[in-house]
């Protein structure tokens, strides 16, 4: 099974004093270039944290589910 990446984006430290440094649609564009699943949050909101968590072990499960079935099936000779 491949390992997925994921690149996760932490808005918390924006600020007016302190700009991003590459939009988001930058990032997205990294992320997609290398294959990589791409999620922005904000620490300052655990929701976010939580929901971003929740979703990457939920995608991680189906993978190795989907895996499992098909190690299952017989394999054509």
């Amino acid at each position: 099974m491949t390992k997925q990446i994921y690149l996760v984006s932490d808005t918390a430290w924006v600020a007016h004093n302190k700009p991003r440094v590459i939009s988001t649609e930058g990032v997205r564009e990294i992320a997609h270039r290398f294959g990589w699943k791409f999620a922005e949050l904000s620490s300052k909101d655990y929701e976010d944290v939580k929901g971003v968590a929740f979703d990457f072990v939920r995608e991680r499960r189906a993978r190795e589910e989907r895996a499992h079935r098909a190690e299952r099936i017989p394999q054509e000779q």
